[in-house]
């Protein structure tokens, strides 16, 4: 499928970002199906982050609930400083202090 062709490019990334609808009623089988198509793909190494949209559409007991289980960053496009949290993540994700190299 023309998903899973896209999928198989994620081979070469260094972070993988999965944006998941925190309003969705079906959420978690959303997720599954993406973290079974990564395992199929032999992706589960490559670090990721799941990000969690539209958190303004969620009760906040039940999004606080969502981010510990997915270890997500709730984000929402109506509220800016939703995206500090978000680019911390991803800062230490990709810029790690393990990965990062010492020019000399």
């Amino acid at each position: 499928s023309a998903f899973r062709t896209a999928l198989e490019e994620l081979q070469h990334a260094d972070l993988l970002v999965h944006v998941v609808d925190a309003s969705s009623l079906d959420l978690d089988d959303k997720v599954a199906v993406v973290e079974n198509t990564l395992r199929e793909l032999g992706l589960t190494s490559k670090p990721q982050l799941c990000v969690l949209n539209k958190s303004d559409l969620c009760d906040p007991d039940e999004l606080a609930g969502l981010a510990a289980k997915h270890d997500g960053v709730p984000v929402s496009a109506l509220n800016r400083e939703s995206f500090g949290p978000l680019m911390e993540r991803l800062e230490a994700l990709v810029w790690s202090e393990a990965d990062v190299k010492v020019a000399t």
